[in-house]
């Protein structure tokens, strides 16, 4: 799994590259939360390049979700594939995606 941060003057893009599984979801989640910690933006993670996504990935947005939600910032995914996408909105976190 592979990040790239790209700072803006009010959001962090974050493109995730690679599966978030059982197997990464841990250094996943520790990335995340280390990129958040550097600044109380809104972000917008790009799964353009991520194919699949499991529940482990789930709990880590819904933790980063949390956080954001807490300091009035926004968190956004855009460019998921569609299996990512209907993942997402199974586990209720439809507003999570950007249109």
């Amino acid at each position: 799994m592979e990040f790239e941060v790209i700072e803006h003057d009010d959001v962090i893009s974050i493109a995730v590259a690679g599966d978030v599984n059982p197997y990464t979801s841990k250094s996943f989640k520790d990335a995340l939360f280390e990129i958040i910690e550097t600044g109380n933006k809104n972000i917008t993670l790009d799964f353009s390049r991520a194919d699949y996504m499991d529940s482990s990935g789930i709990g880590s947005l819904i933790s980063l979700y949390k956080i954001q939600s807490k300091r009035g910032k926004k968190l956004l995914i855009s460019k998921a594939n569609e299996d990512i996408n209907n993942f997402i909105r199974l586990a209720g976190l439809s507003d999570l995606i950007a249109g």
